[in-house]
């Protein structure tokens, strides 16, 4: 009796509004049927109502997670189509080579012939996933093109900020808020700081601090301010000024822009002054310590001038010069440094010595396709031996053109690697040269994601990749 291969199935929508031809429901059903159609087990279904773009899926991970615990069980990995499992290139082809390394095939419902395990059916692949990807950017490019258009006409394009709302898709102002507004913008140009006015108003102070920087509020449209970082999917400063875009909207000002803008002088000003003077009372790991209860370290003046990191939750608390000690001692020399600088220059000599000598394989392919040509115009060989050894060499040509696509995609994602490897590197180099705590912590923010520590002060280091 014929042994049942079994699989694992991942579908995938953009929004739980997706139009029906393309829903979950339809998805799996044309997965049930595929399934049954081949002889094949589904054993277990991962989904997704998110954007393909986004590499931190739930279900995507978690179907990954399961492929590794469960690798000996698995024959296939069933998904809708190429777009269905990721509209970014990089990182379908990264799930593509570990379905090669663990021994899984991909089958699409769509295209049931394609044999992922052949170099054309790779080469097909890999040329659909990189479409796919082009089309989202040139999608989202236009999208947000439209988006500019829109507010350059003054239309607002979020929803309506406190002291507004909106009626019949027009921003019309609150009246009762608004006064608030107003009072909030003339006390702190009398010299009121957020903490003041929160207790003047009883809002909380970072509300008041982004009532204070949103220029809304003097009638002014601005888009693209932040943007969605690509590795963290959380939004952002944008750091490219020629993106953003700012024009006079069609509702009415609450304050005038010159209140607007002595504001924001003044928020400046102290922001400035506040960077000078942060050194005095700067904590080396601010922002990034976590004790095992989930909650964070703040840092603490203690007597005789002992500085402490004391937890939020659970209080307990530790010498900032015991942990900071620890934490660099753990980054200088960890294992990971080690093997990074180890290593960081082998992976690409070997690639492209790979590379080369595909190459020359193609080029040799090339000249025995030329030979062979002169061989039948001499009449040295038959039309029946010419048309089988052409086919033979152009399928030799084609294979190899696949694996050298492959290899290259393959150099790229160990390119990158590298060059998470020589950014750590160098943001350790660059703190020994740290001038100052603050001028550190905002290196260490660079490549630390967050630092646990246990009850037994146990660290634990969070990188940033």
């Amino acid at each position: 009796m014929k042994e049942t291969k079994k699989a694992i199935a991942y579908f995938r929508v953009s929004t739980d509004m997706q139009r029906d031809d393309l829903s979950l429901e339809t998805q799996e059903k044309g997965g049930e049927i595929f399934a049954r159609d081949n002889g094949i087990e589904v054993i277990k279904k991962f989904t997704d109502v998110m954007s393909g773009g986004n590499r931190n899926r739930k279900g995507f991970l978690e179907a990954q997670k399961y492929l590794e615990e469960h690798k000996d069980e698995i024959d296939y990995f069933i998904a809708y189509d190429v777009s269905r499992i990721a509209r970014d290139a990089f990182a379908f082809l990264s799930l593509f080579n570990k379905l090669n390394i663990l021994g899984v095939k991909l089958k699409l419902i769509t295209n049931p012939n394609l044999d992922s395990d052949s170099p054309m059916g790779k080469l097909i692949l890999t040329i659909l996933a990189a479409i796919f990807e082009f089309f989202r950017f040139d999608n989202a490019d236009r999208v947000r093109d439209n988006m500019i258009i829109r507010v350059k006409e003054g239309k607002r394009m979020n929803n309506a900020p406190f002291a507004y709302r909106m009626v019949n898709k027009k921003m019309v102002v609150v009246p009762e808020e608004a006064e608030l507004i107003k009072f909030i913008y003339a006390e702190y140009l009398k010299g009121h700081g957020i903490v003041a006015l929160e207790r003047m108003t009883g809002k909380d102070r970072s509300s008041i601090k982004q009532w204070l920087n949103n220029k809304v509020y003097a009638g002014y449209n601005v888009f693209g301010a932040r943007k969605m970082n690509k590795t963290t999917f959380k939004p952002m400063k944008n750091p490219d000024t020629n993106k953003i875009v700012e024009a006079k909207g069609d509702w009415e000002a609450i304050i005038d822009i010159e209140t607007w803008e002595k504001v924001a002088a003044r928020m400046n000003n102290n922001r400035e002054f506040r960077i000078r003077n942060v050194e005095k009372t700067s904590y080396l790991l601010s922002g990034l310590l976590f004790h095992s209860c989930g909650s964070k370290f703040r840092g603490n003046a203690g007597r005789k001038g002992t500085y402490y990191y004391r937890c939020i939750g659970c209080n307990r608390s530790i010498k900032t010069d015991i942990i900071d000690e620890k934490v660099l001692d753990e980054l200088f020399n960890n294992e990971f440094l080690q093997e990074l600088n180890k290593s960081t220059g082998k992976v690409e000599n070997k690639k492209e010595k790979e590379l080369i000598k595909l190459k020359n394989y193609k080029i040799s392919l090339k000249n025995k396709e030329k030979k062979l040509i002169d061989l039948y115009t001499e009449d040295l060989i038959s039309k029946d031996e010419y048309i089988n050894r052409k086919n033979e060499i152009k399928n030799s040509i084609i294979n190899t053109e696949a694996e050298l696509i492959l290899l290259e995609n393959e150099k790229e994602e160990k390119k990158q690697n590298i060059d998470f490897a020589k950014m750590f590197i160098a943001a350790l180099s660059n703190l020994k040269n740290a001038e100052s705590k603050q001028e550190a912590n905002k290196i260490l923010k660079m490549i630390i994601k967050k630092i646990e520590i246990d009850d037994n002060k146990e660290v634990f280091i969070h990188l940033n990749f």
